[in-house]
């Protein structure tokens, strides 16, 4: 019995990983035509954009979405597994060979951590990397001149004084968490708070002690505009302080979070949103077998429930770990006790 234990163990596992990857791959395949539709449709006016550079910006740019919809992915697998093993009859044919509910559940739990985990540890790493290679080639499609390309309604600011005045900045996009800005406009205001010019740039990194912008062109009240290959902007500001202020917590690895929070913590800003999702990333594996746990109902409630606690911790109304485990503990329990109530009536 063991033996017919451990092969239908393996059985009911490769079955489930089957399900869940095909379904993974399915909406990875359609969230990748439907952003490439959309790039193609963005970059409509830009004569010497190849289809390919498209394709690969958008390929870069979908695993971090698809990374929110893998509780779901997992849910619908294991949904699909099961039901496809009880139109067959398996599930029938196990439970009258003396197989329990909690024997046949049990392999997709394990697979659902193992998942999980691979996930956490190197899905994410990946995904957060490719990312910020789809914001440069973005960068490269959109920002080749200065202030072109196309712009968020808001983008990005940042404020800048030292003794030259105020500097606010506005860039359309920022790559490595904020430390390279692109599609850059800036107003200069002096010491006295009076306007003194407007500046396009196409991008600006910030170096020790100065931001560096390249090919600006600088706009003055009663001067005409001058074009300017590089100039420098001290700063008093730090990689640490400028990450925390452009990086958001889903664009950084797993393996980098405990750094940022540290930098984070050492400079005075709040660290909710990186404790957040660090513990989220760790408490995924758990997430994903309390998805197979529970039913199709009871998970869109469970996701729901994990969005609330989310909004609640990044409102610094409820504590990171909490907001992160209590939906794994909620979506747990009711498939523990689903299971056992059918188990043992």
């Amino acid at each position: 019995m063991s033996m017919m234990t451990n092969t239908l163990g393996r059985y009911f596992a490769g079955r489930f990983v089957i399900a869940a990857v095909g379904v993974f791959a399915s909406i990875f395949v359609l969230l990748v035509l439907v952003d490439y539709i959309e790039m193609v449709r963005k970059t409509s006016g830009l004569v010497s954009v190849s289809a390919i550079t498209v394709a690969e910006t958008s390929l870069f740019r979908v695993p971090q979405l698809l990374e929110k919809m893998m509780p779901f992915c997992v849910l619908i697998g294991a949904m699909t597994c099961y039901l496809a093993l009880s139109r067959r009859l398996e599930l029938v044919v196990a439970r009258a060979a003396g197989v329990s509910a909690w024997q046949f559940i049990a392999p997709a739990l394990a697979s659902a951590i193992a998942l999980g985990t691979l996930a956490t540890v190197a899905y994410n790493p990946m995904s957060a990397n490719l990312r910020e290679l789809s914001k440069r080639m973005e960068a490269e499609l959109f920002g080749s001149a200065p202030g072109g390309g196309i712009q968020d309604a808001s983008g990005f600011w940042l404020n800048q004084v030292n003794n030259e005045g105020q500097w606010i900045i506005n860039a359309a996009r920022s790559e490595q968490q904020g430390v390279r800005l692109t599609g850059l406009t800036v107003f200069r205001f002096d010491t006295t708070l009076q306007f003194k010019e407007r500046i396009e740039a196409r991008e600006a990194t910030l170096e020790d002690g100065r931001w560096v912008f390249k090919s600006a062109r600088r706009y003055s009240l009663d001067t005409p505009p001058v074009e300017q290959d590089t100039f420098y902007v001290a700063t008093t500001l730090t990689q640490a302080q400028v990450r925390n202020s452009f990086s958001t917590p889903e664009t950084v690895s797993f393996w980098q979070l405990p750094s940022y929070i540290r930098s984070s913590e050492s400079s005075g800003f709040a660290t909710a949103g990186y404790r957040l999702q660090y513990h989220k990333l760790i408490a995924q594996p758990f997430l994903l077998a309390a998805m197979v746990l529970s039913g199709v109902g009871a998970g869109f409630l469970l996701y729901v429930l994990s969005k609330v606690t989310e909004d609640l911790s990044k409102a610094e109304l409820m504590h990171p770990i909490a907001a992160a485990w209590l939906p794994v503990c909620v979506g747990g329990l009711t498939g523990f006790l689903a299971l056992l109530y059918q188990e043992d009536g």
